[in-house]
């Protein structure tokens, strides 16, 4: 009885393998992982370089956004206080009209009886003191509102990412300096108004 043996032939080395020794190809071999884990340990220190720039940028962002933050509570505070001053506005004038219709009564009521002149005099110095009060109340709000606004702009600055936030604070905060001295320069005026009424009546009243 005869049995068949099957023979199987092995597949011939590549053709770059061809004409080398083991030796030769395990070095080969050796020089192209060494080239691959060069190449990959770059890749890697390049990858950790851009995680950390990244990193970075996302701190930076954080503090822009509370800084953003902070310059809308200012903005708030600003809004709620101009509102307040703007009230105060219009009640000066209100009683700016009531003192300049008080001053004429006053000069008209030298023909009046002496009680009802004095009654005149006494509410024109009134009117002129609730002018200063009112003053200095809106002068006191204003400076509030602009150590307020320097301290929240002190806060959010020291870059330049922050730049186009501070323009416009500069810029609010440069008009209500204005506004501060001009109010500054009525409180004088409006003080010495009240002297020279004073001074008016007692002219008025001496016989």
């Amino acid at each position: 009885m005869y049995w068949l043996v099957a023979v199987t032939l092995q597949d011939k080395p590549p053709a770059e393998y061809m004409d080398k020794t083991v030796e030769d190809i395990i070095n080969m071999w050796s020089e192209q992982l060494e080239s691959h884990a060069t190449a990959f340990t770059n890749e890697a220190v390049r990858v950790s370089h851009w995680d950390t720039e990244l990193m970075q940028n996302q701190t930076k962002l954080g503090e822009l956004a509370i800084d953003v933050r902070r310059l809308q509570v200012a903005q708030k505070e600003l809004n709620a206080n101009l509102d307040t001053i703007t009230s105060y506005q219009t009640e000066l004038e209100s009683t700016l009209e009531q003192l300049e219709s008080s001053v004429d009564k006053m000069f008209e009521s030298n023909r009046l009886i002496p009680d009802a002149a004095d009654l005149e005099r006494e509410a024109t110095l009134q009117l002129s003191v609730d002018i200063d009060t009112q003053l200095n109340m809106m002068s006191t709000a204003l400076k509030e509102t602009v150590e307020r606004l320097n301290q929240s702009s002190q806060a959010a600055g020291g870059g330049d990412d922050t730049d186009e936030l501070h323009q416009p604070i500069a810029q609010i905060l440069k008009v209500l300096n204005v506004h501060h001295n001009s109010l500054l320069w009525i409180d004088e005026n409006a003080t010495k108004l009240t002297q020279d009424m004073g001074e008016i009546a007692q002219k008025i009243t001496r016989p």
